[in-house]
Protein backbone atom coordinates (compact mmCIF):
# COMPACT_ATOMS: atom_id res chain seq x y z
CA UNK A 1 0.00 0.00 0.00
CA UNK A 2 0.92 3.51 -0.66
CA UNK A 3 -0.57 7.25 -0.36
CA UNK A 4 2.22 8.32 -2.75
CA UNK A 5 0.84 8.28 -6.09
CA UNK A 6 2.45 11.48 -6.93
CA UNK A 7 5.80 10.80 -6.33
CA UNK A 8 8.60 8.70 -8.18
CA UNK A 9 9.69 7.15 -5.60
CA UNK A 10 7.72 4.39 -5.14
CA UNK A 11 9.47 2.43 -2.02
CA UNK A 12 10.96 2.80 1.01
CA UNK A 13 14.12 1.35 -1.14
CA UNK A 14 13.70 3.31 -3.79
CA UNK A 15 13.96 6.24 -1.88
CA UNK A 16 17.00 4.73 0.23
CA UNK A 17 19.10 5.13 -2.47
CA UNK A 18 17.83 8.15 -4.52
CA UNK A 19 17.74 10.20 -0.83
CA UNK A 20 19.36 8.74 2.07
CA UNK A 21 22.72 7.23 1.11
CA UNK A 22 23.51 10.09 -1.30
CA UNK A 23 22.85 12.47 1.43
CA UNK A 24 25.85 10.27 3.44
CA UNK A 25 28.00 12.71 1.53
CA UNK A 26 26.73 15.29 2.31
CA UNK A 27 26.70 14.30 6.15
CA UNK A 28 30.66 14.38 5.45
CA UNK A 29 31.52 17.58 3.84
CA UNK A 30 29.35 19.22 7.21
CA UNK A 31 31.31 16.82 9.81
CA UNK A 32 34.75 17.40 7.84
CA UNK A 33 34.79 21.23 7.62
CA UNK A 34 32.35 22.32 10.82
CA UNK A 35 32.23 26.13 11.56
CA UNK A 36 34.92 28.49 13.52
CA UNK A 37 34.86 29.13 16.49
CA UNK A 38 35.47 32.18 18.47
CA UNK A 39 37.30 31.06 21.64
CA UNK A 40 38.42 34.48 23.06
CA UNK A 41 34.47 36.32 22.71
CA UNK A 42 32.69 32.63 24.32
CA UNK A 43 35.20 33.22 27.49
CA UNK A 44 34.44 36.90 27.59
CA UNK A 45 30.29 36.05 27.34
CA UNK A 46 31.65 33.18 30.17
CA UNK A 47 32.73 35.69 32.26
CA UNK A 48 29.68 37.46 31.51
CA UNK A 49 27.10 34.80 32.15
CA UNK A 50 29.25 33.82 35.45
CA UNK A 51 29.20 37.81 36.72
CA UNK A 52 25.07 37.44 35.94
CA UNK A 53 24.88 34.28 37.86
CA UNK A 54 26.94 35.30 41.06
CA UNK A 55 25.07 39.19 41.18
CA UNK A 56 21.82 36.92 41.35
CA UNK A 57 22.79 35.11 44.04
CA UNK A 58 23.43 37.85 45.72
CA UNK A 59 20.16 39.30 45.37
CA UNK A 60 18.28 35.99 46.68
CA UNK A 61 20.77 36.27 49.69
CA UNK A 62 20.51 39.99 50.68
CA UNK A 63 16.76 39.68 49.99
CA UNK A 64 16.51 36.54 52.18
CA UNK A 65 18.16 38.22 55.30
CA UNK A 66 16.06 41.12 54.96
CA UNK A 67 13.51 38.29 56.30
CA UNK A 68 16.18 36.71 58.34
CA UNK A 69 16.99 33.75 56.57
CA UNK A 70 20.65 32.67 55.39
CA UNK A 71 19.68 31.35 52.00
CA UNK A 72 22.10 29.29 49.82
CA UNK A 73 20.87 29.45 46.02
CA UNK A 74 23.74 27.11 45.00
CA UNK A 75 24.21 27.42 41.07
CA UNK A 76 20.56 26.56 39.94
CA UNK A 77 18.53 28.89 41.92
CA UNK A 78 16.24 26.30 42.99
CA UNK A 79 17.24 24.54 46.45
CA UNK A 80 15.00 23.68 48.80
CA UNK A 81 16.15 26.58 50.95
CA UNK A 82 14.52 28.87 48.00
CA UNK A 83 11.65 27.10 47.43
CA UNK A 84 10.64 27.55 50.95
CA UNK A 85 11.34 31.31 51.02
CA UNK A 86 9.32 31.74 47.57
CA UNK A 87 6.37 29.86 48.76
CA UNK A 88 6.12 29.80 52.41
CA UNK A 89 7.33 33.17 53.14
CA UNK A 90 6.78 35.33 50.40
CA UNK A 91 3.39 33.47 49.87
CA UNK A 92 4.15 33.41 46.04
CA UNK A 93 1.03 30.79 43.89
CA UNK A 94 2.85 27.76 42.95
CA UNK A 95 1.51 26.90 39.34
CA UNK A 96 3.16 23.65 38.48
CA UNK A 97 4.81 20.57 40.74
CA UNK A 98 7.17 18.40 39.53
CA UNK A 99 5.91 15.01 37.92
CA UNK A 100 9.01 12.87 39.46
CA UNK A 101 9.29 14.94 43.16
CA UNK A 102 6.19 15.84 43.37
CA UNK A 103 7.76 19.54 44.66
CA UNK A 104 7.08 22.98 43.79
CA UNK A 105 8.61 22.92 39.86
CA UNK A 106 10.94 25.97 39.05
CA UNK A 107 11.39 25.39 35.50
CA UNK A 108 10.70 28.49 33.01
CA UNK A 109 7.08 27.55 32.66
CA UNK A 110 6.41 27.47 36.27
CA UNK A 111 8.23 30.97 36.32
CA UNK A 112 6.62 32.56 34.09
CA UNK A 113 3.32 31.75 35.67
CA UNK A 114 3.88 32.81 38.83
CA UNK A 115 5.30 36.10 37.16
CA UNK A 116 2.05 36.71 35.72
CA UNK A 117 0.01 35.51 38.74
CA UNK A 118 1.51 38.24 40.49
CA UNK A 119 1.77 41.19 38.09
CA UNK A 120 -1.98 40.47 37.50
CA UNK A 121 -3.17 40.87 41.37
CA UNK A 122 -4.87 44.32 41.70
CA UNK A 123 -2.61 45.05 44.14
CA UNK A 124 0.39 43.80 44.95
CA UNK A 125 1.78 43.71 49.01
CA UNK A 126 5.28 44.35 50.24
CA UNK A 127 5.66 40.16 50.01
CA UNK A 128 4.51 40.22 46.14
CA UNK A 129 7.07 42.46 44.96
CA UNK A 130 9.60 40.38 47.20
CA UNK A 131 8.80 37.33 45.23
CA UNK A 132 8.97 38.84 41.86
CA UNK A 133 11.99 39.79 42.63
CA UNK A 134 13.27 36.53 43.68
CA UNK A 135 11.75 34.55 40.60
CA UNK A 136 13.39 37.03 38.02
CA UNK A 137 16.79 36.63 40.09
CA UNK A 138 16.06 32.48 39.79
CA UNK A 139 15.30 33.37 36.04
CA UNK A 140 18.77 35.38 35.12
CA UNK A 141 20.47 32.28 37.25
CA UNK A 142 18.50 29.81 34.74
CA UNK A 143 18.90 31.70 31.58
CA UNK A 144 22.80 32.39 32.32
CA UNK A 145 23.15 28.82 33.54
CA UNK A 146 21.35 27.16 30.16
CA UNK A 147 23.58 29.16 28.14
CA UNK A 148 26.68 28.88 29.68
CA UNK A 149 26.41 24.85 29.90
CA UNK A 150 25.08 24.70 26.51
CA UNK A 151 26.98 26.96 24.39
CA UNK A 152 30.22 28.21 25.82
CA UNK A 153 31.23 25.22 27.69
CA UNK A 154 29.29 22.55 26.04
CA UNK A 155 30.81 24.50 22.73
CA UNK A 156 34.37 24.86 23.59
CA UNK A 157 35.39 21.21 25.08
CA UNK A 158 34.38 20.05 20.71
CA UNK A 159 36.68 22.94 19.99
CA UNK A 160 39.54 21.36 17.62
CA UNK A 161 42.78 23.01 17.04
CA UNK A 162 42.04 25.22 14.02
CA UNK A 163 39.39 26.69 16.08
CA UNK A 164 36.52 24.57 14.34
CA UNK A 165 33.61 23.02 15.93
CA UNK A 166 32.64 19.55 14.21
CA UNK A 167 29.43 18.44 14.78
CA UNK A 168 28.37 15.24 13.87
CA UNK A 169 25.23 14.50 12.00
CA UNK A 170 22.53 11.86 11.72
CA UNK A 171 19.37 11.01 9.57
CA UNK A 172 18.14 8.06 11.86
CA UNK A 173 15.50 10.01 13.55
CA UNK A 174 11.83 9.30 13.39
CA UNK A 175 10.56 11.74 10.76
CA UNK A 176 13.92 11.78 9.09
CA UNK A 177 15.07 14.94 9.52
CA UNK A 178 18.94 15.49 10.62
CA UNK A 179 19.80 15.46 13.80
CA UNK A 180 23.50 16.95 15.39
CA UNK A 181 25.35 15.54 18.02
CA UNK A 182 28.41 15.85 20.15
CA UNK A 183 27.70 19.10 20.11
CA UNK A 184 24.36 19.84 18.82
CA UNK A 185 24.83 22.21 15.97
CA UNK A 186 21.31 22.89 15.58
CA UNK A 187 20.83 23.84 19.18
CA UNK A 188 21.26 27.85 18.94
CA UNK A 189 19.49 30.49 20.58
CA UNK A 190 16.90 31.75 17.55
CA UNK A 191 18.34 35.81 17.07
CA UNK A 192 15.59 37.28 18.94
CA UNK A 193 16.48 35.73 22.15
CA UNK A 194 20.60 35.66 21.73
CA UNK A 195 21.37 37.86 24.84
CA UNK A 196 24.73 36.49 25.00
CA UNK A 197 25.35 36.89 21.70
CA UNK A 198 25.83 33.50 20.77
CA UNK A 199 25.67 33.43 17.33
CA UNK A 200 28.30 36.17 17.40
CA UNK A 201 30.85 33.35 18.03
CA UNK A 202 30.52 31.66 14.98
CA UNK A 203 32.90 33.22 12.00
CA UNK A 204 33.92 32.84 8.78
CA UNK A 205 37.53 31.60 8.06
CA UNK A 206 39.90 34.28 6.69
CA UNK A 207 39.27 35.42 3.33
CA UNK A 208 35.66 33.61 3.85
CA UNK A 209 32.20 34.46 3.85
CA UNK A 210 29.10 32.80 5.57
CA UNK A 211 25.93 32.24 3.10
CA UNK A 212 22.97 31.27 5.31
CA UNK A 213 20.09 29.96 2.60
CA UNK A 214 16.40 29.36 4.65
CA UNK A 215 13.71 27.37 3.44
CA UNK A 216 10.85 30.00 4.41
CA UNK A 217 7.26 28.62 5.76
CA UNK A 218 7.97 25.44 3.50
CA UNK A 219 6.17 22.89 5.37
CA UNK A 220 2.88 25.31 5.37
CA UNK A 221 3.39 24.99 2.18
CA UNK A 222 3.56 21.32 1.90
CA UNK A 223 0.75 20.91 4.27
CA UNK A 224 -1.76 23.29 1.83
CA UNK A 225 -0.57 21.25 -1.61
CA UNK A 226 -1.39 18.09 0.70
CA UNK A 227 -4.39 18.78 2.07
CA UNK A 228 -5.30 20.86 -0.77
CA UNK A 229 -6.12 23.54 1.39
CA UNK A 230 -7.54 26.13 -1.55
CA UNK A 231 -7.32 29.04 0.75
CA UNK A 232 -3.99 28.56 2.04
CA UNK A 233 -2.66 27.95 -1.40
CA UNK A 234 -4.30 30.80 -2.99
CA UNK A 235 -2.91 32.75 0.07
CA UNK A 236 0.59 31.89 -0.78
CA UNK A 237 0.12 32.36 -4.63
CA UNK A 238 -1.35 35.98 -3.63
CA UNK A 239 1.74 37.02 -0.86
CA UNK A 240 -0.50 37.15 1.51
CA UNK A 241 -0.22 36.32 5.83
CA UNK A 242 -2.04 33.65 7.12
CA UNK A 243 -1.55 34.21 10.47
CA UNK A 244 -2.93 37.64 10.04
CA UNK A 245 -5.91 35.43 8.03
CA UNK A 246 -6.62 33.43 11.05
CA UNK A 247 -6.27 36.53 13.61
CA UNK A 248 -9.36 38.11 11.61
CA UNK A 249 -11.17 35.41 11.74
CA UNK A 250 -10.75 34.78 15.84
CA UNK A 251 -10.70 38.57 16.86
CA UNK A 252 -13.33 39.68 14.44
CA UNK A 253 -11.12 42.80 13.62
CA UNK A 254 -9.97 44.15 10.23
CA UNK A 255 -6.31 43.75 9.75
CA UNK A 256 -5.14 47.07 10.05
CA UNK A 257 -6.65 46.65 13.62
CA UNK A 258 -4.64 43.03 14.54
CA UNK A 259 -1.19 43.78 16.66
CA UNK A 260 1.62 41.92 16.38
CA UNK A 261 0.92 40.19 19.61
CA UNK A 262 -2.20 39.08 18.22
CA UNK A 263 -0.48 37.88 15.29
CA UNK A 264 2.12 35.48 17.53
CA UNK A 265 -0.94 33.77 18.96
CA UNK A 266 -2.50 32.76 15.64
CA UNK A 267 1.19 32.00 14.40
CA UNK A 268 1.24 29.75 17.31
CA UNK A 269 -1.76 28.26 16.90
CA UNK A 270 -1.49 27.86 13.53
CA UNK A 271 1.39 25.50 13.84
CA UNK A 272 -0.29 23.78 16.52
CA UNK A 273 -3.32 23.16 14.54
CA UNK A 274 -1.65 21.57 11.48
CA UNK A 275 0.60 19.15 13.35
CA UNK A 276 -2.79 17.91 15.25
CA UNK A 277 -2.49 19.92 18.64
CA UNK A 278 -4.95 20.82 20.99
CA UNK A 279 -6.20 24.32 23.03
CA UNK A 280 -4.23 22.50 25.72
CA UNK A 281 -1.04 22.23 23.83
CA UNK A 282 -1.66 26.03 22.46
CA UNK A 283 -1.94 27.50 25.94
CA UNK A 284 1.62 25.60 27.11
CA UNK A 285 3.14 27.03 23.86
CA UNK A 286 1.78 30.45 24.62
CA UNK A 287 3.05 30.17 28.27
CA UNK A 288 6.59 29.53 27.24
CA UNK A 289 6.39 32.43 25.43
CA UNK A 290 5.17 34.79 28.40
CA UNK A 291 1.62 34.63 26.52
CA UNK A 292 -1.30 33.46 28.94
CA UNK A 293 -4.81 32.86 27.82
CA UNK A 294 -6.97 30.63 29.63
CA UNK A 295 -8.07 27.26 28.07
CA UNK A 296 -11.34 28.37 26.26
CA UNK A 297 -9.54 30.79 24.46
CA UNK A 298 -7.22 28.75 22.93
CA UNK A 299 -9.70 26.17 21.72
CA UNK A 300 -11.76 29.34 20.37
CA UNK A 301 -8.69 30.01 18.77
CA UNK A 302 -8.25 26.49 16.81
CA UNK A 303 -11.85 26.61 16.17
CA UNK A 304 -11.34 29.85 14.45
CA UNK A 305 -8.37 28.29 12.68
CA UNK A 306 -10.59 24.75 11.60
CA UNK A 307 -12.43 27.35 10.49
CA UNK A 308 -10.19 30.10 8.32
CA UNK A 309 -9.03 26.60 7.11
CA UNK A 310 -11.36 24.30 6.49
CA UNK A 311 -9.19 21.27 4.34
CA UNK A 312 -6.96 20.77 7.25
CA UNK A 313 -8.85 18.12 9.96
CA UNK A 314 -10.00 15.73 6.85
CA UNK A 315 -6.22 15.63 5.60
CA UNK A 316 -5.25 14.63 9.34
CA UNK A 317 -8.11 12.31 9.87
CA UNK A 318 -7.00 10.69 5.91
CA UNK A 319 -3.35 10.21 7.58
CA UNK A 320 -4.64 8.72 11.07
CA UNK A 321 -6.88 5.95 8.88
CA UNK A 322 -4.22 5.39 6.84
CA UNK A 323 -1.99 4.99 9.48
CA UNK A 324 -4.50 2.48 11.37
CA UNK A 325 -4.74 0.99 8.19
CA UNK A 326 -1.63 0.01 7.84
CA UNK A 327 0.49 0.69 10.77
CA UNK A 328 3.05 3.23 9.30
CA UNK A 329 3.09 6.32 7.73
CA UNK A 330 5.55 7.79 4.90
CA UNK A 331 6.90 11.40 3.59
CA UNK A 332 6.04 11.98 -0.20
CA UNK A 333 9.30 9.88 -1.28
CA UNK A 334 8.44 6.62 0.28
CA UNK A 335 10.42 7.32 3.92
CA UNK A 336 8.59 5.14 5.81
CA UNK A 337 7.68 5.37 10.01
CA UNK A 338 6.45 2.67 11.47
CA UNK A 339 3.83 3.26 14.11
CA UNK A 340 3.36 0.27 16.32
CA UNK A 341 1.42 2.03 18.79
CA UNK A 342 -1.63 3.52 16.65
CA UNK A 343 -3.31 0.01 17.49
CA UNK A 344 -2.41 0.64 21.36
CA UNK A 345 -5.74 0.23 24.17
CA UNK A 346 -4.99 3.50 25.23
CA UNK A 347 -6.34 6.54 24.01
CA UNK A 348 -3.84 9.28 24.94
CA UNK A 349 -0.93 6.48 23.27
CA UNK A 350 -2.91 6.69 20.38
CA UNK A 351 -3.41 10.48 19.95
CA UNK A 352 0.53 10.18 20.28
CA UNK A 353 0.40 7.98 17.22
CA UNK A 354 -1.60 9.78 15.12
CA UNK A 355 -0.06 13.42 15.44
CA UNK A 356 3.50 11.39 14.74
CA UNK A 357 1.46 10.16 11.51
CA UNK A 358 1.27 13.54 10.65
CA UNK A 359 4.42 14.82 11.35
CA UNK A 360 5.84 12.55 9.48
CA UNK A 361 4.11 12.92 6.46
CA UNK A 362 5.18 16.72 6.43
CA UNK A 363 8.19 17.18 8.35
CA UNK A 364 9.76 14.42 7.16
CA UNK A 365 8.44 15.40 3.35
CA UNK A 366 10.43 18.71 3.99
CA UNK A 367 13.20 17.10 5.86
CA UNK A 368 13.30 14.56 2.36
CA UNK A 369 13.20 18.11 0.30
CA UNK A 370 16.02 19.73 2.21
CA UNK A 371 17.91 16.76 1.79
CA UNK A 372 17.68 16.64 -1.96
CA UNK A 373 18.53 20.16 -2.35
CA UNK A 374 21.84 19.40 -0.07
CA UNK A 375 22.77 16.69 -2.63
CA UNK A 376 22.11 18.50 -5.91
CA UNK A 377 24.20 21.33 -4.82
CA UNK A 378 26.47 18.71 -3.16
CA UNK A 379 26.92 17.36 -6.91
CA UNK A 380 26.46 21.02 -8.80
CA UNK A 381 30.01 22.38 -6.58
CA UNK A 382 31.53 18.97 -6.47
CA UNK A 383 34.59 20.13 -8.63
CA UNK A 384 34.89 23.74 -6.42
CA UNK A 385 36.73 24.98 -3.72
CA UNK A 386 35.68 27.67 -3.18
CA UNK A 387 32.31 26.50 -1.27
CA UNK A 388 31.67 24.14 1.25
CA UNK A 389 29.02 23.17 3.32
CA UNK A 390 29.55 23.59 6.88
CA UNK A 391 26.11 23.69 9.03
CA UNK A 392 22.54 22.21 8.74
CA UNK A 393 19.94 24.25 11.33
CA UNK A 394 16.92 22.25 10.33
CA UNK A 395 15.51 24.60 7.20
CA UNK A 396 18.66 26.07 7.56
CA UNK A 397 22.00 25.62 5.22
CA UNK A 398 25.29 27.25 6.12
CA UNK A 399 27.89 27.96 3.76
CA UNK A 400 31.39 28.90 3.75
CA UNK A 401 32.43 30.62 0.45
CA UNK A 402 35.59 32.60 -0.67
CA UNK A 403 34.97 37.17 0.27
CA UNK A 404 34.76 37.81 -3.91
CA UNK A 405 31.93 40.03 -4.11
CA UNK A 406 31.13 38.44 -7.61
CA UNK A 407 31.81 34.51 -6.74
CA UNK A 408 29.70 35.05 -4.11
CA UNK A 409 26.45 36.80 -6.44
CA UNK A 410 26.83 34.07 -8.72
CA UNK A 411 27.34 31.57 -6.35
CA UNK A 412 24.35 32.75 -3.87
CA UNK A 413 21.70 33.11 -6.79
CA UNK A 414 22.59 29.68 -8.16
CA UNK A 415 22.36 27.78 -4.43
CA UNK A 416 18.49 30.31 -4.28
CA UNK A 417 18.05 28.78 -8.35
CA UNK A 418 18.86 25.10 -6.59
CA UNK A 419 16.61 25.64 -3.48
CA UNK A 420 13.94 26.83 -5.69
CA UNK A 421 13.48 24.10 -7.82
CA UNK A 422 9.95 22.51 -7.38
CA UNK A 423 9.78 18.92 -5.14
CA UNK A 424 7.88 17.18 -7.05
CA UNK A 425 6.08 17.48 -10.74
CA UNK A 426 3.30 19.87 -10.89
CA UNK A 427 3.66 21.11 -7.29
CA UNK A 428 1.11 24.45 -7.07
CA UNK A 429 3.19 26.68 -5.36
CA UNK A 430 6.38 28.29 -5.77
CA UNK A 431 9.20 27.76 -3.05
CA UNK A 432 10.90 30.85 -1.26
CA UNK A 433 14.03 30.76 0.15
CA UNK A 434 15.87 33.47 1.95
CA UNK A 435 19.30 33.77 1.42
CA UNK A 436 21.42 35.80 4.13
CA UNK A 437 25.33 36.98 3.85
CA UNK A 438 28.10 37.75 6.96
CA UNK A 439 31.50 38.75 6.10
CA UNK A 440 31.97 39.01 10.07
CA UNK A 441 29.74 36.78 12.21
CA UNK A 442 26.87 34.86 12.10
CA UNK A 443 25.42 36.73 14.11
CA UNK A 444 25.58 40.10 12.04
CA UNK A 445 23.94 38.30 8.92
CA UNK A 446 22.52 40.43 6.09
CA UNK A 447 19.65 39.98 3.95
CA UNK A 448 20.65 38.97 0.48
CA UNK A 449 18.89 41.12 -1.48
CA UNK A 450 20.52 40.77 -5.07
CA UNK A 451 23.14 42.57 -4.56
CA UNK A 452 26.60 42.47 -2.59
Amino acid sequence: PTINPETKYKNYSEWLHAIEMPFFKVIGELEYYGIEFNEKLALEKKKEALANMSKANENIIALGLKYGLKISPSKTGKTKEVRKFLFDILGAPCEVFSETTGEQSLDSTSISLIKHSLTNKESMTAEDIDALKLVEYIEVIQKMGVLMSSHITGRLKYLDRDSRIRAQYSPFTDTSRLNSSSPNGQNVPRGDNDTLGVRKMYQPAKGKVLVMIDFSGFELRLLAWASKEDKMIEAFKNGDDLHYMASEMFFNKPRSEITKAERSIAKAGIFGFNYGGSGYSLQKTLIKNATFLDIETCENIMQAINKTFPKIKPFQMEMKRFAKDYGFMETIFGYRRLLPDIHSPRPGIVNSATRQAGNTRIQGSAADIMKLAQINIYEHFIDSTRIRQVAQIHDEIMFEIDNDPEFIKETVDTLINIMQQAPIENFPLDIEVEASISDSTWGDKKTYKGEI
